[in-house]
């Protein structure tokens, strides 16, 4: 009697049964296989493999993420070689060219010398491809214009300047690259009263011999060294006007005729 009671209790107590059938049975599972919007819950030796596919994915993933950035790695080295490349080829070539131009043996020490410098500087310079590409371009069009022998767009044969009413600055053989000139004078009329007649000499070079020579006239009260004050005062007026002979050429009180 007392387990028909327990056993009553239980009945009561727990949950009714249900005969319906359950919403997930009445869904069609897919196959493994089969195309749709449903995805399978691999179980057993699927999870295995699918686990296996997984980490698979995720190897070839960072596989390409490091390939990627040793690619860039290279790219940026190798740009930073040519940068340096191309910068030790312009001071061996500009190198060569200053001893030419003052008469002075351009040795393989020098070469070497020259070339080293201009690598390790181009090894501090920031990549810039637009810099390199414009380099390229003026190298090219260089190479392909028309060239005349003797002729340069950096050398002027006479530069002539008028300082003054009565005064013409002359220069003769300037070179705007090496910023220098070979022989220079003040005329006053079809009097030279102020002169030099130094090879190579740099424009700064000028500039303090002017400044001495103004320096030594002032003091003085002859009639000659009031000339050569006055001229040299003339020449210093047109040279503070213009940082180097590059600018000077663009004077705009230059006589062109």
């Amino acid at each position: 009697m007392h387990s028909a009671k327990t056993f009553c209790r239980q009945k009561l107590l727990s949950a009714p049964l249900s005969f319906l059938p359950s919403p997930l049975l009445l869904c069609p599972l897919p196959r493994e296989n089969s195309p749709g919007r449903w995805t399978t819950i691999p179980t057993g030796e699927n999870q295995d493999a699918h686990t296996k596919c997984q980490r698979q994915n995720r190897r070839s993933r960072i596989f390409q993420e490091d390939r990627g950035e040793a690619k860039r790695v290279v790219s940026r080295i190798k740009g930073q070689l040519s940068v340096a490349t191309l910068e030790a080829q312009l001071t061996a070539a500009m190198a060569e060219e200053a001893h030419t131009h003052y008469g002075e043996a351009f040795t393989t020490v020098d070469l070497f010398k020259s070339l080293m410098t201009g690598f390790f500087q181009g090894l501090r310079k920031p990549i810039s491809h637009v810099i390199h590409k414009e380099t390229k371009m003026q190298v090219l069009k260089a190479a392909t214009s028309p060239k005349k022998v003797g002729a340069s767009r950096d050398m002027v044969a006479l530069l002539r300047i008028q300082a003054t009413d009565t005064h013409v600055v002359e220069f003769d053989n300037v070179d705007t690259r090496f910023n220098d000139c070979t022989n220079w004078q003040v005329m006053e009329g079809d009097k030279r009263v102020l002169f030099s007649t130094r090879t190579h000499e740099r424009f700064s070079d000028i500039k303090a011999g002017v400044l001495a020579t103004i320096a030594v006239c002032e003091n003085r009260a002859t009639a000659f060294d009031s000339a050569m004050l006055e001229s040299a005062r003339a020449m210093m007026k047109v040279l503070d006007a213009c940082p180097s002979f590059g600018a000077l050429v663009a004077h705009p009180k230059r006589i062109t005729d």
